[in-house]
């Protein structure tokens, strides 16, 4: 996943470390308050406007994505404010999106587990479908028709709450954190249609999906999106240093411009947004993604990787551009609502990356990583449903161990555990090791053992 879908060129790439020594060497530090700005700052942002899928007056910096993504909530604020409009002010997300972990980001994702105790989302933050066709379709529904559906949904939200009390709907072209979802045949269509008839802001969080990830610059060229202001980060360096971004429409500009003069100033900004150290790597980052053709390259994977496969488990194989994911987590978990599904879950439908395990791929690996993530071998389990009592041990047998290994983990080639490596597992301090060590235990559910949160068992 090129670190956390960022290091695209790699680890010690010596073009950007070399960069890094000229601009510090250069110029340490410099701030972008008060009108002013430095030459790497103003040359990046150039280089985005020339690039960007969105239409560009001015790009604003930060230091991360969910920075970013929270400034786009003020600045639809704001804007909505300068047009007197004080009431048009929610967000509409989507369920399983993934927009950050700040206050502002993490309202805006739709993942349940960023949310709990931490009071989040909080008002103003709405949640719409997850565009996801292989789950969440009704029996026999087309990806059109799913489609046409979610768009008459996101309409029917919009009226409850009110198109006037609506500023913005935030989108990434293709979801990551939530599973790597494709979305379905027409869906930006819809949902364009929808925005563009309430005068709704359209926000693309381009952060995993941008500079030649999925085939093209940005997924909002892959998928045909129009969108109002894209968000950017992580790529934009190669991860060599923390730097986001936000454009700006000339239309957005000119209002929030009218507001800065009454007001007296514009009360925004990151000490660390747009810093020369990162500017430059920003810049030389985008030298090389042209210069080596990244889009090329991710064109070139993603003929390589077939869109569907079949295996034991009836896989969800789904690709764009050099990011590629398998689910293997069974027929029998295709919809969420079939219950008996949900319970067979722990007992069949593994593969040999465990259940509902994948692997992604940055865009800087060669073909053969694309292709290797399809050739997993699969091991089926027998389904035990309805053969012992409740609460029976199961029987003794080939299968129990080769559950054992797929509960671990298997190889791409056998069905040896993998190796764990001691270096990368976090320290028993870390907040993420106890949250495991007390969160999750080995318990029996429908008489088949499995790792199950502690209030499941």
């Amino acid at each position: 996943m090129a670190g956390l879908w960022c290091t695209a060129l790699g680890y010690g790439n010596e073009e950007l470390i070399e960069a890094d020594r000229e601009q510090l060497a250069r110029l340490s530090f410099a701030h972008l308050f008060g009108a002013k700005s430095h030459d790497k700052a103003v040359e990046l942002a150039e280089k985005l406007k020339a690039i960007s899928p969105a239409p560009t007056s001015k790009v604003f910096f930060t230091s991360s994505g969910s920075e970013a993504n929270d400034s786009q909530v003020k600045f639809a604020w704001y804007y909505n404010n300068a047009r007197g409009l004080p009431q048009k002010k929610k967000i509409i997300s989507r369920v399983k999106a993934y927009h950050g972990v700040t206050v502002a980001a993490s309202s805006l994702t739709g993942l349940p587990n960023n949310h709990l105790d931490f009071d989040v989302p909080i008002d103003r933050f709405l949640h719409t479908d997850c565009p996801h066709h292989y789950r969440f379709a009704l029996p026999g529904e087309s990806e059109q028709d799913f489609a046409t559906r979610l768009a008459a949904n996101l309409d029917a939200l919009i009226q409850s709450e009110g198109p006037d009390t609506i500023a913005a709907f935030i989108a990434e072209p293709m979801m990551g954190a939530g599973g790597v979802i494709v979305p379905p045949e027409t869906h930006f269509d819809r949902v364009q249609e929808v925005l563009a008839k309430y005068d709704i802001l359209f926000i693309v969080d381009e952060v995993i999906t941008g500079f030649g990830r999925l085939g093209d610059r940005f997924g909002s060229e892959t998928f045909g999106l129009k969108p109002h202001s894209i968000t950017v980060a992580k790529a934009l360096t190669s991860a060599y240093a923390p730097l986001g971004a936000v454009t700006v429409s000339e239309p957005v500009y000119q209002a929030m411009l009218d507001q800065n003069r009454k007001i007296g100033a514009f009360a925004h900004g990151f000490t660390y947004g747009g810093h020369p150290l990162a500017a430059a790597l920003g810049v030389k980052a985008l030298e090389i993604y042209e210069r080596d053709d990244f889009v090329g390259r991710g064109q070139a994977a993603r003929a390589q990787v077939p869109g569907k496969a079949e295996g034991a488990c009836r896989l969800s194989a789904r690709r764009r551009g050099a990011r590629a994911w398998v689910d293997g987590r069974g027929r029998a978990r295709r919809r969420q609502g079939n219950q008996a599904g949900v319970q067979s879950a722990g007992r069949s439908g593994r593969t040999c990356l465990g259940a509902g395990a994948g692997r992604g791929l940055d865009h800087s690996h060669h073909r053969r990583h694309a292709r290797a993530v399809l050739r997993l071998r699969h091991h089926r389990r027998r389904d035990r449903r309805d053969v012992r009592p409740a609460g029976a041990r199961p029987r003794p047998g080939p299968s129990d161990g080769r559950a054992r290994r797929s509960r671990r983990g298997l190889s791409l080639t056998n069905p040896k555990p993998l190796p764990v490596k001691p270096a990368l597992l976090p320290p028993a301090t870390s907040l993420g090791a106890g949250v495991n060590r007390i969160g999750w235990r080995r318990c029996r559910v429908n008489g088949a053992r499995s790792l199950r949160p502690r209030r499941a068992c």
